[in-house]
């Protein structure tokens, strides 16, 4: 995954902070250039990083609100 060293870099580096989906993505590519594939190469990384039990994901109640997620 193209992303997933960038991804787990951040998280991992404050293990107690929530974060959201727009603020990975602002990390890693500052520019608004290629902003969509990038969102969606994130969302990938952490689908994985969900499964295998690294990261904890925090649905959000309202709707349209996304997901938070943190260094487990």
């Amino acid at each position: 995954m193209k992303y997933a060293n960038e991804v787990i870099e951040l998280l991992s580096a404050y293990p107690h902070k929530t974060f959201r989906v727009k603020t990975i993505v602002n990390y890693i590519n500052p520019k608004k250039r290629e902003r969509r594939s990038t969102t969606r190469q994130v969302q990938r990384v952490l689908e994985s990083l969900a499964e295998t039990g690294n990261i904890e994901v925090k649905a959000r109640d309202k709707l349209g609100g996304g997901a938070e997620y943190k260094w487990s």
